[in-house]
């Protein structure tokens, strides 16, 4: 979207005028069937909590997930795989496992042959996953072979048509740059790259993505970034009310950063320490609601095959805390119904106050709805007007519907 803007810095906020009025609306479902991922473990892990396919299933259906991601770990697993695709529609991205090199191979063959026997279930197919860290390389792995390795891959991948990630990598922090194992292991060929985003306490999910993307660039030359895994420590540093509004945020921040994919690690809680939708006893995180509500609000069976489309709309008297990569963000959508969605919030770190917009439509709607993206609630509803002004408490998602319906 080009727009003049013109800033008033009046500490602590910032006003922001637009005056521009033309943004690009994409259909809800693409960005559903984009960013609405999460990584499973159907080889079963997680105190058992992947055991029950059945269980597992009901738990992607209430969340509204449309992607989820996994390793090709054994033969049997597929059938797994086509259980959950019969029931949800969900298509897989499938990672080469942390093993051995043999065993990534013989993985790799699997995959090879799942993509002949059942095509459509599988949309994206990766290198190997961190063959820097602990385990694979006590296995004999290293970045050296998953490097001749993605080769490999990349052949299968053009095979059958189907797009290849870079392998991914999880060691390598060091000073005085962090900037992990990212640069160190050439450009092997790839059509997305491949980045693990894992946020600090105190980190927010756009400004921690940014940088992440731009490691994963490195090794495919600027190409779009698969971002295959995106997670949360447990930590006492961070309330768990801030985890689940970050949950919740990050893939639209992902979308309107234009990146491809977008996943949460992961769907239950595991060893690592990272915070699932469910937790160790099954038990649903808040996060895990407001991705059912939110989904559930932009869902659009008729919308499938609609394409992008420009709406002119304004949005006007901007006022948050934070500003650069925080403040205000807005995603402008449509139904096939003709009704324009906004998905709006206002990213922040803890302790900021409210933020303000308006958002004036190109005319005048019969209804102007605002819901409450964390449980679905209808907060305000105006009739025959042509703009909305909304308070944003800060890191909480909004969804606003204008209809003429």
């Amino acid at each position: 979207m080009k727009s003049n803007k013109i800033l008033l810095y009046i500490t602590p906020f910032v006003f922001l005028i637009s005056v521009a009025n033309a943004a690009e609306a994409v259909p809800t479902e693409a960005v559903l069937n984009s960013v609405f991922g999460v990584n499973v473990h159907m080889s079963n892990c997680c105190n058992g909590n992947y055991g029950n396919t059945k269980m597992v299933i009901e738990e992607l259906q209430y969340i509204g997930a449309r992607k989820a991601r996994d390793w090709a770990s054994s033969d049997k697993i597929i059938n797994e795989w086509l259980a959950i695709n019969k029931a949800t529609g969900i298509t897989f991205h499938v990672s080469i496992p942390q093993t051995s090199p043999e065993k990534q191979r013989k993985a790799l063959l699997r995959i090879e042959r799942w993509l002949g026997e059942h095509p459509k279930l599988i949309d994206v197919i990766e290198g190997s996953n961190e063959a820097d860290t602990g385990y694979p390389k006590s296995q004999g792995a290293s970045l050296e072979d998953a490097t001749a390795l993605q080769y490999e891959v990349y052949k299968v991948g053009k095979k059958y048509n189907i797009p290849v990630a870079q392998l991914s990598v999880g060691g390598g922090w060091k000073p005085p740059f962090y900037e992990g194992n990212y640069k160190n292991f050439g450009k092997p060929p790839a059509d997305f790259g491949n980045a693990h985003v894992y946020l600090n306490p105190n980190g927010t999910p756009y400004s921690t993505l940014k940088r992440l993307v731009a490691l994963g660039e490195y090794s495919v030359d600027g190409k779009p970034v698969d971002i295959t895994e995106f997670g949360i420590y447990a930590s006492s540093k961070q309330d768990d009310s801030v985890t689940s509004a970050y949950m919740h945020q990050a893939p639209f921040d992902a979308y309107l950063m234009g990146l491809p994919y977008f996943f949460i690690y992961a769907l239950h809680d595991d060893i690592s320490g990272v915070v699932g939708f469910y937790d160790d006893n099954g038990k649903k995180r808040a996060f895990a609601d407001y991705w059912h509500h939110t989904t559930r609000l932009l869902s659009d069976p008729n919308g499938k095959t609609l394409e992008p489309k420009n709406i002119d709309i304004k949005f006007e008297n901007q006022k948050s805390t934070g500003s650069g990569e925080l403040g205000i963000k807005n995603l402008v959508m449509y139904k096939s119904d003709g009704s324009t969605w906004i998905v709006t919030y206002d990213e922040e770190k803890s302790g900021a106050e409210n933020g303000f917009q308006t958002i004036r439509f190109e005319k005048e709607h019969k209804t102007i709805r605002v819901y409450d993206g964390r449980n679905g609630v209808l907060v305000k509803t105006l009739n025959d007007e042509s703009h909305l002004n909304i308070i944003l408490a800060p890191n909480h998602v909004f969804l606003v519907e204008a209809s003429d319906n």
